[in-house]
Order: structure tokens, then C-alpha cells, then sequence
């Protein structure tokens, strides 16, 4: 089973998110620390922590009013559920033990939405939302394997253009997500369409067999006569973020590219390394995003951008493997 796909010129996305399995993030406090500190390094383009007991501790209290940070999202969290019309009450599913006793408005407030999932007597939730819901850490039980496992728990690894980042994951509310920050990102790391240079190379020639030359191909066919005599892509982009926005526009216009490509180059083609993950019992995090991004053509097609298309069914290969679906 593969666990990395690789895409473009340097993108990818892969199941490889730490060094602890994903079926025991939640097994002992030493994979807690592990799992959630190997996910947050994703923010400074790290695979992990260099002293993940101390990170893990300050992101305990990084977020407002001194609450966890983003990255407890990750950890997850299986509880025994029995609630009627006035109150929910929590149990330890290893021990059966009382956790908390809660008022049933507020316990769809913390655990609704994003936050958790209730399949018959089971919370399929987080550490983040297990915390600011008022419960003790130390009450917040552990979860064996075949627990998480049942539960569908599914996170990866992503590396994509920011025009596909922003759509994978960032607008799927339901998934819990974190990115490289921009401070951390390498100054010329951007995609290219694959066709880049066989269009490149079609498009000199017609500048040069052309004897009145358009307005347009005197402003940029210098530029891609140029191009064509550099070695590398990472020549080819260094060039292009150093002459001016609306040049390179233009030259992705005049190789015939679609709107939704040349009016992001070259600051949406940068590329973003990101880190998602989500329940995927609950119907609206992964299988949403699958039949949203046109990954399940056979229940819903529309006009998701062709890139974003190929990043979505290249993480439900993924996820479809992990669970043999």
C-alpha cells in the first residue's frame, strides 16, 4: 500500500504525518506528545519538534484565555455518550467510570459542528474540544487502536499550490487543518503546470515565425526566449518572480491558460504545506470533500479547478486504502 503520491513538480500528499501510528496517537501520553508536536512543526515546515515535552506544553496554553492551540485538534478522542433531552453524561469507555455530567445545550455546544461526532452511544471528538468544554485533562480517557480505528481517524500531509491549498482544505469547515507559515517557507517553492515547458517552447517558435509580432508577444517573448535557454524550474521561477506581475500574467495568458491560472500567478502558485485530519465517520469531513471536488463523479460533478481535482482524488486513494473502502 502506498502511503505518499506525488503531484506536479514537487507537490504530494502521504499518510507519513508522524513517527507514531496513527491507530495509537491517542494510546499513551507519551504518543499524545509525539503525535500533536510532530503535527504542529508542520507550521515552521518541520516534520517535528526539537523538544516536543516543552512544545507540547506551551501549545497547551498558546491559544486566547490561555487555551490549547490549534494542533490539539489532532489528538483524538473516543467517549461513551448517554444523553437525553436535559443532560449528557460522559463515560470512560476502558473503564466505564463518569467523566462529566452536562447540561445537553451545553454539551452540543462544545462537541457540535467540527468539533465531535456521535455515532449511537459513541463521541468521536478531539483534546482541543475535550479541554475548552470545562473536562480535566487528566480525565480525558485514552483510546486503544481498534477505537480509533473505528472512528475512521484519517490525517495527511500536503504540499500544493496556494490556489489548491485554498480549497483543500481551507474552505472544508469540517476538517482540522494547520499550514506552513510564510516565514518558513523557501523564497522560490512554487508549482509550474506540467505543460509549462511544451508550451513555452510552441509559443517562441510562433514568435519568432511571426513577422508583426502583437503588442503582447513584444513584452514577454524576450522573456520566454529567455526561459527556454535555463536548465532547471527553479531557474524559470526564480526569473519570473523578478520581472513584474502583469509580464507574468501576460505570459501565462499568451500560453493559453485559463483564467483561474494566470490571474494567480506567480503569488498563488507559491506552494503551501499543510496538515489535515478528521473523523471520517462523520459524513461531512472526507466523503464531503470527495464528492465536493468532484472525486465521486458518479454522485456529484461540478466545476472544481482541475489541480484541486487531482490533489482531493490523490487523498481519497489514500484514505480509501488506509480502510479498504
Amino acid at each position: 500500500m502506498s502511503n505518499k503520491i506525488d503531484l506536479w513538480n514537487g507537490g504530494y500528499v502521504t499518510t507519513n504525518v508522524s513517527s507514531v501510528n496513527i491507530l495509537e496517537a491517542n494510546s499513551c501520553e507519551e504518543n499524545r506528545i509525539k503525535w500533536v508536536t510532530d503535527l504542529a512543526a508542520i507550521s515552521r515546515g518541520k516534520y517535528e519538534a526539537k523538544r516536543p515535552e516543552g512544545r507540547y506544553k506551551a501549545l497547551m496554553k498558546e491559544a486566547a484565555l490561555g487555551t490549547p492551540s490549534r494542533p490539539f485538534e489532532f489528538l483524538p478522542v473516543v467517549i461513551d455518550v448517554v444523553y437525553d433531552e436535559n443532560s449528557a453524561r460522559l463515560y470512560n469507555p476502558n473503564n466505564k467510570q463518569l467523566i462529566t455530567k452536562m447540561h445537553v445545550y451545553s454539551f452540543h455546544n462544545s462537541f457540535g459542528g467540527p468539533m465531535g461526532y456521535i455515532k449511537g452511544m459513541t463521541l468521536y471528538t478531539n483534546m482541543r474540544a475535550c479541554i475548552n468544554a470545562g473536562i480535566a485533562y487528566e480525565k480525558i480517557p485514552y483510546n486503544t487502536p481498534e477505537e480509533i480505528k473505528e472512528g475512521k481517524f484519517f490525517a495527511i500531509r500536503g504540499k500544493a499550490p496556494m490556489f489548491v491549498w485554498a480549497q483543500v482544505p481551507n474552505t472544508h469547515i469540517f476538517l482540522s487543518k494547520e499550514a506552513q507559515s510564510d516565514r518558513y517557507a523557501p523564497k522560490f517553492d512554487y508549482w509550474l503546470p506540467e505543460d509549462f515547458m511544451e508550451r513555452l517552447k510552441k509559443y517562441c517558435q510562433e514568435y519568432k515565425n511571426t513577422k508583426e509580432a502583437t503588442t503582447e508577444m513584444l513584452q514577454i517573448g524576450p522573456h520566454v526566449c529567455i526561459m527556454l535557454t535555463m536548465q532547471t524550474d527553479e531557474d524559470r521561477i526564480e526569473f519570473m518572480t523578478n520581472i513584474s506581475q502583469n509580464q507574468v500574467m501576460l505570459l501565462f495568458k499568451e500560453l493559453g491558460y485559463k483564467t483561474e491560472i494566470y490571474t494567480r500567478a506567480m503569488y498563488y502558485f507559491k506552494y503551501k504545506e499543510f496538515i489535515s485530519v478528521a473523523w471520517g465517520v462523520n459524513p461531512k469531513t472526507w466523503e464531503h470533500l470527495f464528492n465536493e471536488r468532484n472525486a465521486n463523479k458518479d454522485i456529484w460533478k461540478n466545476g472544481t479547478q482541475h489541480d484541486t481535482e487531482i490533489m482531493v482524488n490523490a487523498i481519497k486513494k489514500l484514505y480509501k486504502e488506509t480502510y479498504n473502502d
